[in-house]
């Protein structure tokens, strides 16, 4: 006769990093009351374990019994070397588990956690998947989930299958604000408490995957910092973001005071040439350590957060820049905050209301480390601009003239390799490409001629006649119309690009030139 299994949180043919310790949880069902039960570790090898008879906790009707034991691989053992142990009932009534796994090590990068909408709100009502694989939209104003992954590799990148990882959080008390799916987003993962932390375990797949989705509940409000960790090692990485749940609709009787912004009391607000101004945010009851401030315009939330890390330095000081493209050039603005504390009560200010009109010269951030060539920069026509020469008109226009099928604007290549370390990884996701205009004037949408523009890539990666695997962007003809320069020394015109490689921001080299796209064409870009 078939004796009934046992099912274990762990996979049978895991892998385990060297000096992890876990938990694993054993569970037995049968249609026979159970009594006394009680399991046993043997063939036990490269892990510490009690191998005395461990009893079950039983259910009340008898039918379910589960145990938890403390697994510890031990740390002088080597990459690759066998971890064997099986676990059988006393009574030997169930099937053996035999557990044949291999010990590990990590890349501790492999650990952070990519947060796909780190901005999420609160529903109206009951927030469930709608089905299986759902995407998570990141629509302000009905972003109600975000997805949230990583894949578990060796320090050759090589992927680990089945590895035990466990998930906790910075500030105990907001995990359990959300609801938690795993990756087909039908199972709801439970969160456990352990030594008042709360946590999850979520073991990588057969591909070093670890996904799971966070869906927040109505009127919960809450900033939840994702620690991803392997117990019993020094390896603790936190997510790539925190998760902001916050409300759409946020209402006060008890609004804190407007932000300041330095030099300026009403109307316009212009920049004297500098890409960034200084705020002030008044002092507020109460105020702690990692409150969390968040800025709106026009109600609708902006990517731009300042994090409390001491009170008296970072509020009633012009001590946070943020950048003038904030605000729409020539648009009304309300500019105001929302203070999220650490218990989650959201606190709105009142605006400062302004018009932006310009003045700021944008330019790629000078600090941070470039790692990837330069944009390849193409003409309507498919010739290559090289760095520090013209861009004109005849760069941008469709050609032949009267041929709708042919192409207009600029197209951009950013060349993607797994042999040239220069290149861009072929698993690296282009966020966004940044093109910077610094000129006498521009056109229509930003007639200052000091704005930057960010663009996403075309779909796929594309390879040429020569097998060059590339990414490209294209800006649109009319984005770089009627650009007039300085004098005759040409405006300015650079772009830049950013990607996320294993859930990592890094940046591609600048590439530089100058830009004159006046013309006398009756219909310009047709």
């Amino acid at each position: 006769m078939t004796k009934p299994k046992m099912t274990y949180s762990l996979i049978e043919t895991a892998d385990l990093i060297i000096g992890q310790s876990f938990k694993i949880y054993i569970n037995l069902v049968s249609v026979k009351d159970l009594q006394n039960k009680k399991i046993v570790f043997s063939n036990v090898k490269n892990i510490t374990v009690d191998t005395q008879p461990i009893a079950m906790k039983i259910s009340v009707d008898k039918k379910q019994a589960e145990a938890s034991v403390d697994i510890f691989v031990k740390s002088t053992i080597n990459d690759g070397d066998s971890i064997t142990f099986n676990i059988d009932t006393t009574d030997n009534d169930f099937a053996t588990g035999i557990f044949t796994c291999k010990a590990k090590k990590i890349d501790p990068t492999s650990l952070i956690l990519t947060v796909d909408n780190a901005f999420l709100d609160l529903p109206p009502g009951p927030n469930v998947p709608s089905g299986a694989h759902s995407v998570c939209s990141s629509v302000p104003g009905s972003s109600y989930c975000t997805k949230v992954h990583t894949v578990i590799k060796d320090p050759k990148g090589n992927t680990l299958s089945g590895v035990p990882v466990l998930i906790s959080e910075d500030i105990t008390g907001n995990l359990k604000k959300f609801n938690i799916y795993a990756a087909d987003q039908a199972a709801k993962i439970e969160i456990k408490t352990v030594n008042s932390n709360d946590q999850m375990v979520i073991n990588s797949d057969g591909s070093g995957n670890v996904i799971f989705y966070l869906y927040t509940h109505k009127a919960l409000s809450s900033v939840l910092q994702l620690i991803t960790m392997v117990q019993g090692t020094a390896f603790i990485k936190p997510a790539t973001s925190p998760v902001y749940a916050i409300s759409s609709d946020i209402q006060s009787f008890n609004y804190l005071r407007w932000p300041n912004i330095e030099g300026f009391w009403s109307g316009n607000l212009i920049s004297h040439g500098p890409d960034k101004f200084k705020v002030m945010i008044t002092r507020y009851d109460n105020a702690q350590n990692n409150d969390v401030i968040i800025f709106y315009i026009n109600g609708k939330r902006t990517p731009y957060i300042i994090n409390i890390n001491d009170v008296n330095e970072d509020l009633g000081k012009y001590s946070h820049e943020l950048p003038y493209d904030i605000f729409e050039y020539g648009k009304q603005s309300a500019f105001s905050y929302v203070v999220v504390t650490l218990g989650g009560d959201i606190m709105p200010s009142y605006p400062t209301n302004l018009v932006y009109m310009g003045g700021a010269i944008p330019e790629p951030d000078p600090d941070v480390k470039r790692d990837y060539y330069p944009c390849i920069v193409y003409t309507s026509a498919g010739s290559v601009i090289p760095e520090n020469t013209f861009i004109n008109y005849d760069s941008i226009r469709r050609y032949p003239a009267n041929n709708i099928n042919s192409k207009t604007g600029l197209f951009l290549e950013i060349v993607t390799s797994d042999t040239d370390k220069k290149a861009l990884p072929l698993n690296a996701k282009v966020t966004k490409l940044t093109v910077y205009i610094n000129t006498e004037s521009g056109p229509e949408d930003n007639p200052t001629g000091k704005f930057k523009k960010d663009y996403t890539p075309d779909n796929g990666v594309f390879t040429d006649s020569a097998e060059r695997k590339y990414i490209q962007v294209h800006i649109p003809c009319k984005d770089l119309l009627n650009i007039v320069p300085y004098g005759e020394t040409g405006g300015y015109i650079s772009f830049s690009y950013e990607v996320s490689i294993n859930g990592q921001i890094k940046y591609g080299k600048i590439w530089k030139g100058v830009i004159d796209t006046r013309t006398n064409a009756s219909s310009p870009c047709q």
